[in-house]
């Protein structure tokens, strides 16, 4: 038995629970290389039979790494002899054992020792079974208090969902604290696992959709009518924005029947969207300066509309400005884009600076 003191290494330095008071070493390695170093002895490396590798002689006999190589080498030898004294040691004590009928499903078999009732194991379990039934008994759930039946007296919780949640109250210190220190690294993992399974989890997510559609759209209507007023005031705070973004004014251009035809992709055109200056070709007003108009609708004050310089042609990265509703309007109707640059120049630019101003 080890003692409760502990002493230090000879060879490693190492602290160690010695077995006996004249221990000096906490393993063999270290006894040998003490030995080696104080005798000048080089240990002599050979390679094993059994799985080739190069391993350090302990004594000049040895010829495995291990026992698991030995013991591999010996059954392959020695293979033909096992298996022929295990037959004979089989033979010479075989009884000769009659024919039973099994108990529970009524077929005869032929046992293999002399106390065997049972053809399978399957009957010897169903029998088992009914002799030690156990009776349920009643718990009530700690987190949700609805009664359950258990066979065991530490079952605590009724389902998975109210495990997870006294779970997550005991350990939810413990799990900000590695989130926090780990945050990096759990987006990395989760990024790599997309890449890899990304057909994996829209195979998922269509199986899902189609089984529950129903249910999906109960917990939408649910949802919407709860949450209804905050939607509105959010979208009426956030509204310049939703406007003014790039992709929301492709979607619009494309989704309107009355529009002509739109002859460019969705990067092409905010990479254009962006780069673009936010003022009025015609007139020059600047984007953030619409909402003090006020011969413009409200509707049309909280973004710049998109031109067409030549009518006839359709949208186009070369046929395309930005304008105001007014300036908008007047070249769709009337005027040439000349024209309307004369006339918002002279009558229209002067009009919203004063406003403005």
């Amino acid at each position: 038995m080890p003692n409760n003191s502990s002493s230090i290494c000879l060879g490693c330095g190492g602290a160690f629970s010695p077995f006996r008071s004249t221990h000096k070493y906490c393993s063999r390695k270290c006894y040998s290389k003490v030995y080696h170093e104080k005798n000048n002895v080089k240990p002599k490396l050979r390679v094993c039979l059994g799985c080739g590798k190069d391993f350090y002689i302990h004594r000049f006999t040895q010829k495995y790494c291990g026992s698991k190589c030995w013991h591999k080498e010996y059954h392959k030898k020695h293979k033909e002899k096992l298996n022929i004294t295990s037959r004979e040691h089989y033979n010479k004590h075989k009884k000769k054992l009659k024919d039973h009928v099994c108990p529970v499903c009524s077929t005869l078999f032929i046992p293999s020792r002399s106390n065997a009732k049972y053809c399978s194991h399957k009957c010897g379990a169903k029998i088992y079974r009914d002799n030690h039934k156990k009776k349920p008994k009643i718990h009530n759930c700690i987190v949700c208090g609805l009664e359950f039946h258990t066979f065991t007296s530490t079952q605590r919780h009724c389902s998975k969902k109210c495990w997870s949640k006294t779970y997550q109250n005991e350990n939810n210190e413990r799990y900000v604290e590695y989130r926090e220190k780990n945050r990096e690294k759990i987006k990395a993992n989760a990024e790599i696992y997309r890449e890899k399974n990304k057909d994996k989890i829209k195979a998922k997510q269509k199986a899902y959709c189609e089984k529950n559609k129903v249910k999906r759209k109960a917990n939408h209507e649910e949802w919407y009518k709860t949450n209804s007023v905050k939607l509105k005031a959010k979208r009426a705070a956030n509204k310049e924005e939703r406007c003014r973004d790039s992709g929301h004014v492709y979607r619009i251009l494309i989704r309107s029947k009355k529009h002509a035809p739109v002859e460019m992709t969705r990067e092409e055109f905010v990479s254009w969207y962006v780069s673009k200056s936010k003022n009025c070709c015609y007139c020059g007003i600047s984007e953030n300066n619409l909402k003090y108009v006020d011969w413009i609708p409200k509707t049309y004050r909280f973004r710049l509309q998109i031109e067409r310089i030549n009518g006839d042609k359709n949208y186009e990265l070369d046929n395309i400005d930005l304008a105001c509703h007014t300036c908008n309007q007047l070249h769709q109707k009337i005027f040439s884009p000349k024209e309307v640059s004369l006339i918002a120049k002279s009558f229209i630019t002067p009009k919203w600076k004063k406003l403005v101003l």
